[in-house]
């Protein structure tokens, strides 16, 4: 029963850190990666202390949290720390 219970347990861990989610964060630091896979953009934020994962597409909106000083919404997947989406307040 105990064992039945832990494997549960586990799996419900699993699906709640491969799922997305929405959040209002503070970009802190911005930069692209380097190497030879194809360029992806590296992001810090003020709220996480991971290290996330974006296309180049959502350059604009990270830059714009930067010289702003404003939260933007980000779309992310835990599981693999990668930005899928960017919307911000621009007036």
């Amino acid at each position: 029963m105990k064992m039945v219970f832990i494997l549960f347990t586990l799996l419900i861990c699993k699906q709640s850190f491969s799922q997305e989610r929405v959040e209002k964060v503070h970009v802190n630091s911005l930069r692209k990666s380097s190497g030879k896979v194809p360029k992806k953009l590296l992001l810090l934020f003020r709220e996480k202390a991971a290290i996330y994962k974006a296309e180049p597409k959502y350059f604009k909106c990270f830059n714009y949290s930067i010289q702003s000083k404003s939260p933007i919404l980000i779309k992310y997947n835990m599981s693999n720390l990668e930005i899928l989406g960017c919307k911000t307040r621009k007036k």
